[in-house]
């Protein structure tokens, strides 16, 4: 199964219809991002008229509302094939006018999220540093529960020679969200041999602002990377379509999510090892000699190489069915109680199955199923134990493996990217959030530099000292462990004291007071 994925900047979709509509026909693409279409918002529904094969998810400025032009302006859609066979579901948490995504789910390899972008093209850093922040936010998101792509008109190049012909900060901007999350775009070492076709987009100036930034995972995948040249078809526009293509039956995983047999490498025998290699012989000097000789892509390469493998090892190699309900838990001890278990219950059921302890076969029968489950709970316990070191060695280790381990526990279908809110800052992303509980923590076990503590704290404690030194006065005869405490006994044993002798403070408030150890 392949995904057929374009990205076009259509500069107006009323006079670029008919060259949209061809271009969707010669390609035959499964998805498509049309970025400026320039449609008001109660013109949308124009985009599932272009071609009756697809359907469409469209955003547009939402001010156009407020002008008395004719015509919107910028606006993102994608376009997709209804036929396609994955559960579509339109992304809503985007949070921002200019980004639109959908989730395109299969049982056979997960999800694969699709986001397309039209970033500003004014000249204000802020809001393309306003709009790229919120595409990182969802993209920080997003890959923890699936593969991301990324398509559209980032009006900012990544690449270095076509820095003098854009704006530099803009695409120094989109150059470190790249980095940041190795996105893979086509003048990357691992795509750079796929790309056919012209080095830009942007036909004025010969520079490159539309992209498709595919997540790392699916570069293996990816069999075609396209710009199509000015004249092999019909355009009004000034930008260049981008047509990537991505195999998605060599995914790793597939084998994996359904019920398909596996080999079973800890059965195998010297017969079998013999005959697998023999029969691997042949197929794999047929394939280094057609790589050698006709100077085929590593790609393609790999993916022939792998279903050698796998196609020679289904013939020799014995198979397991995989499970996909096997506890994790379930090791070769619970196995083992597990069989004992059933066998005590089979011998108990030919018993004619008698109730009470003084009948052996019942006997034997509840002390296996016993042992059985205290097996199994140690068995739990333990395997719990080890996914909670593994959570905890993440966290000191690498925050992006901590949020991947926790988010694995949550429920697939949520989709809600959580916040915290610091010092009146508003944190969205792992990185933030991990970053503002450090700094809420360093904050609370500080000791601050101001010799008081706040005014509410030190009016409640005068009230009470002064409570107990009225009370001793107006009465003589009161004893006290130790003798009459005064005020200059308290000042100079507090004056002694060190900072690790301070009493211990409750978090909550200890946040906004000014501990001082003097």
């Amino acid at each position: 199964m392949s995904l057929n994925i374009l990205s076009w900047n259509v500069r107006g979709i009323m006079s670029s219809t008919l060259c949209l509509a061809n271009l969707l026909e010669s390609t035959n693409c499964d998805i498509a991002i049309i970025s400026e279409h320039k449609l008001k918002p109660n013109l949308l529904p124009y985009m599932n008229s272009i071609d009756m094969r697809y359907r469409s998810i469209s955003k547009t400025d939402k001010l156009n509302d407020l002008c008395n032009c004719t015509h919107g302006k910028g606006g993102i859609s994608i376009l997709y094939k209804a036929s396609l066979q994955f559960s579509i579901e339109e992304i809503t948490e985007t949070n921002s006018d200019r980004i639109v995504g959908i989730e395109l789910e299969n049982k056979s390899f997960g999800s694969i999220f699709i986001f397309g972008v039209y970033l500003p093209a004014d000249g204000s850093i802020d809001n393309y540093r306003q709009e790229l922040n919120a595409l990182d936010d969802l993209y920080t998101y997003y890959i923890n529960y699936g593969k991301v792509v990324v398509a559209g008109d980032f009006n900012a190049s990544c690449i270095n020679k076509n820095l003098q012909f854009t704006n530099t900060t803009k695409s120094k901007e989109l150059q470190n969200f790249v980095h940041r999350h190795y996105i893979c775009h086509p003048f990357t070492d691992t795509c750079k041999t796929l790309l056919k076709g012209p080095e830009f987009t942007f036909t004025l100036k010969n520079t490159m602002l539309d992209y498709i930034l595919i997540d790392e995972t699916l570069v293996r995948q990816l069999r075609r990377y396209e710009i199509l040249e000015e004249g092999t078809f019909s355009s009004t526009s000034d930008h260049l379509p981008v047509i990537a293509c991505i195999e998605l039956d060599e995914n790793p995983h597939i084998d994996l999510n359904n019920f398909s047999k596996l080999p079973a490498w800890h059965k195998i025998n010297k017969h079998s090892t013999k005959e697998y290699q023999d029969k691997l012989c042949a197929p794999l000097d047929i394939l280094i000699q057609e790589a050698q000789n006709n100077d085929i892509d590593i790609n393609l390469f790999y993916h022939n190489l792998v279903d050698t493998l796998i196609n020679t090892a289904k013939e020799t190699i014995p198979c397991n069915m995989y499970n996909p309900h096997t506890k994790p838990y379930w090791n070769a001890d619970v196995k083992k109680a597990h069989t004992k278990e059933r066998s005590m219950r089979r011998v108990w059921m030919q018993d004619g199955r008698p109730r009470g302890m003084q009948h052996e076969s019942y006997f034997n029968y509840k002390r296996a199923k016993r042992d059985f489950r205290n097996i199994q709970k140690l068995a739990n316990e333990h395997n719990i134990e080890e996914t909670y070191d593994d959570i905890n060695n993440a966290a000191e280790c690498d925050i992006r493996l901590f949020w991947k381990r926790s988010k694995r526990h949550k429920p697939k279908h949520s989709k809600v990217c959580q916040q915290i809110k610091h010092n009146n800052i508003v944190h969205t992303s792992p990185d933030s959030i991990c970053n503002a509980f450090a700094n809420y923590f360093e904050d609370l076990y500080t000791p601050a530099d101001t010799s008081t503590f706040d005014d509410p704290t030190l009016n409640e404690m005068n009230k009470a000292y002064r409570e107990i030194e009225r009370v001793c006065k107006a009465d003589k005869d009161l004893y006290l462990p130790g003798g009459l405490i005064s005020c200059d006994d308290v000042s100079s044993v507090t004056k002694q004291l060190k900072r690790a002798a301070l009493p211990r403070v409750d978090a909550e408030r200890r946040s906004p007071l000014n501990i001082s150890s003097d």
